[in-house]
């Protein structure tokens, strides 16, 4: 029997907001958790969903105020800049691959518009690392962005290998994306910068593809400009291969 952990991760890595944007965050959150949708109880003994699990992660499970849908609870995975949150099935709730398997979920992204969070992505894993897999940030604790908790991290420019690229990512994956923060850098500013994965692609979409498969990315090359006549090495940076796309636009 083949099982897959399955889980959800969102990041918020947008510029600090002022105070009156963090009001109406604040606002928008209490508005979601009442008017939240029929959902189960994950607070309990025998959850399906775990939130211990990278050591940094800001998720959590609380309570809807829904009086229409008592004994909901969600799943908040953050709500605030800056944040990395994840949320895993348990050990004794894996996907059957050689079954099928219906879920349903509400996702809800927030009202920030420009300045929301990257997004989040639906995934199944059986990562060696378990409830702890995660990208391999430079940084322990420091989330980048286009990853959203799943991608590969495109931070070093000299690194031209697309395989290589996928082994920082959460290995043995399939990842379904929802990408509501366009990161399209190209050319001299973009290596190194891990900014490129959406290039060519609508602002909001919706996408799939294996975090830790090489082909799941895109190789761009900067040739380098010769300083004093010396000519300087290739950079890299990437895109992601999006597969099944889904946009509004």
């Amino acid at each position: 029997m083949l099982k897959w952990r399955w889980g959800a991760g969102l990041l918020a890595l947008v510029l600090a907001l002022g105070v009156s944007t963090i009001a109406r965050a604040d606002s928008d959150y209490d508005d979601a958790l009442a008017t939240a949708p029929q959902g189960i109880s994950l607070n309990k003994d025998n959850a399906i969903l775990t939130v211990d699990t990278s050591g940094y992660s800001s998720s959590a499970i609380v309570n809807a105020t829904n009086p229409a849908t008592p004994g909901t609870q969600i799943a908040m995975v953050n709500n605030n800049t800056y944040q990395f949150g994840s949320i895993w099935s348990t050990d004794e709730n894996y996907f059957d691959l050689t079954q099928d398997e219906t879920a349903s979920m509400w996702l809800y992204f927030g009202n920030q518009g420009t300045q929301a969070a990257d997004g989040m992505a639906f995934v199944l894993q059986n990562d060696p690392r378990g409830v702890a897999a995660i990208p391999d940030y430079p940084t322990p604790g420091k989330a980048i962005g286009e990853t959203l908790g799943v991608w590969g991290v495109d931070m070093a420019k000299r690194q031209g290998s697309v395989d290589k690229l996928a082994q920082t990512a959460i290995q043995d994956s399939w990842a379904l994306e929802f990408d509501t923060n366009r990161n399209a850098s190209t050319g001299g500013k973009a290596a190194g910068y891990a900014n490129s994965f959406d290039i060519g692609m609508p602002a909001v979409h919706i996408g799939s593809n294996y975090p830790g498969d090489g082909s799941s990315y895109i190789r761009h090359v900067d040739h380098g400009l010769p300083v004093l006549g010396v000519i300087q090495p290739d950079n890299y940076y990437y895109g992601l291969n999006h597969l099944g796309v889904i946009a509004d636009e």
